[in-house]
């Protein structure tokens, strides 16, 4: 568990800084696909996420890094980790895309795609809201969720959205020890999924 804990920040970490490498280089003399009045921002966003399992609501925190182009277009890596759910710990990690329409205006709409693998196992005890938290690694599962989102620009650097989309499930190995006492099943993780996230650009 330990070893995928330290993978996973260390992918977060060097594609941060790969990224931030980029940036940094003079391309005024370079062929691109953009033209100069395009624009390239780095962005670290963070959200939480609601969704019920099996009739109780988990609410998962996450964060997400990656590029936005033209004010408009963000692609990045994003995960998700279990926060209020006292039955079932869970997490999800994978590609994250999204296009937000008049993204100049104040309030526009905006279409998000995330995709990836989830993990999940059976909860022993959980007396708060800390307890065994990021103890996350038991059978895993694939996962699709697109969404529709409400953004605000809420000043020139920080977008503030609302989302509303369903994550659609498979490959959950139901009869994984991991999960003996919930028992759950593949139609238990699909779901309406509910979200607000924070983005924040660096210019």
């Amino acid at each position: 568990m330990k070893k995928n804990i330290l993978t996973t920040l260390v992918l977060f970490f060097l594609f941060e800084h790969l990224i931030c490498l980029g940036q940094t280089k003079d391309s005024s003399k370079a062929e691109s696909l953009f033209s100069e009045s395009s624009s390239m921002h780095y962005v670290t966003r963070y959200g939480i996420q609601f969704t019920p399992i099996q009739n109780q609501v988990a609410g998962m925190i996450g964060l997400s890094s990656g590029v936005y182009f033209n004010q408009s277009f963000f692609v990045g890596l994003s995960g998700y980790v279990n926060l209020t759910h006292s039955k079932v710990n869970t997490g999800a990690f994978g590609v994250e895309a999204e296009y937000s329409f008049n993204s100049e205006k104040l309030v526009h709409l905006g279409f998000n795609i995330f995709a990836g693998v989830g993990t999940v196992k059976d909860y022993r005890t959980k007396n708060n809201l800390l307890d065994n938290f990021f103890n996350i690694f038991g059978t895993n599962y694939f996962f699709v969720q697109p969404s529709l989102i409400l953004e605000i620009n809420f000043t020139p650097t920080t977008r503030l959205a609302f989302g509303l989309g369903y994550k659609m499930v498979s490959g959950l190995d139901e009869n994984s020890s991991e999960i003996s006492i919930t028992k759950l099943k593949n139609q238990d993780l699909n779901n309406v999924a509910m979200f607000v996230n924070l983005k924040m650009l660096s210019f």
